[in-house]
């Protein structure tokens, strides 16, 4: 049978143009499942650090992926930049081996080189998993980038150790090539995986609780004032709010709050912080959309 386009079974626009959307449709649908996660990490980080359970706001997939794009691009970004990097460098190996007097040696320090490597940067998060407590914020951070890399460090090793076993082979050459053990490849594989879902969690975690400590640092700039009327006392009481009455006769409302700011609202209710609302310190009200309650926005620089 050919495989060229004029053969019975063999290729065709029809099958190529399919296999390019499978491989489009599959990468899309992949960076769409890192961009919820992340959403949803960074949403769930940045309504913590108020004291805000994010299940109260109803929040759809669209919506944690649409949160994640502004803050996860770079990271998205660099991420597929690295790893076409390493696409383009996987003989490199090879070459600089070739490129001097004894390659199989070269090639035997640069397997034995990376598979120490890899195997003491798993050691390394083995260690520190089960030590937990004694890992500083730092060595924390970086440990599902250290599970990833050496994982990736472990693959590149068994399969360099597969593909050039002839050379690097000590005591019988070999003339064939052979294949890393499935298992193996598929745990590290895995591993990896792991990692670099940890890495996304930890990333995400911790620019969403330290977007919401820069938000409330500069007082909530950006974020819409409000004007709550209300015909009757609410008790919004928090730094920097005051409350006034309104004694005009036949005035509908009889109390005005101000030095609140709009976080967020829901289809229900509205979420209102004070302009200069302390962590641990201050509260989060929750204004429900109903008769007797108004709620005025107005734009903030």
């Amino acid at each position: 049978m050919s495989d060229r386009p004029g053969g019975a079974i063999g290729w065709s626009p029809l099958s190529s143009a399919f296999a390019l959307t499978g491989a489009i449709s599959s990468q899309a649908f992949l960076l769409t499942a890192v961009l919820y996660y992340f959403g949803w990490v960074y949403t769930h980080a940045w309504y913590a650090y108020y004291g805000v359970e994010v299940g109260m706001l109803g929040y759809s997939v669209t919506d944690y992926t649409l949160r994640s794009i502004n803050t996860a691009f770079w990271p998205v970004v660099a991420g597929l930049l690295i790893a076409l990097i390493l696409q383009y460098l996987r003989h490199l190996p090879a070459i600089i081996a070739i490129g001097t007097r004894r390659p199989r040696r070269v090639l035997r320090w640069w397997v034995g080189g990376a598979t120490v490597w890899g195997a003491g940067l798993v050691a390394v998060v083995a260690v520190s998993a089960v030590f937990r407590s004694l890992v500083g914020p730092v060595l924390n951070f970086w440990l599902p980038y250290l599970l990833m890399a050496g994982a990736l460090l472990l693959v590149h090793a068994a399969l360099l150790r597969s593909k050039y076993a002839a050379l690097i082979g000590r005591a019988r050459r070999r003339r064939t090539r052979t294949r890393p053990p499935q298992i193996l490849l598929s745990t590290l594989i895995a591993l990896a995986v792991v990692g670099l879902v940890w890495g996304i969690g930890t990333y995400a975690d911790r620019q969403g609780a330290t977007d919401a400590r820069n938000l409330a640092e500069y007082a909530f700039t950006g974020r819409p004032s409000v004007l709550v009327l209300s015909t009757d006392r609410l008790g919004l009481e928090g730094t920097g709010t005051q409350v006034g009455e309104i004694s005009v006769p036949g005035e509908r409302y009889h109390y005005v709050y101000s030095g609140l700011r709009l976080l967020t609202r829901t289809s229900d209710a509205y979420i209102l912080i004070p302009q200069q609302w302390k962590r641990f310190r201050d509260r989060v009200f929750v204004i429900p959309r109903i008769d007797g309650i108004r709620i005025d926005l107005a734009t903030s620089r």
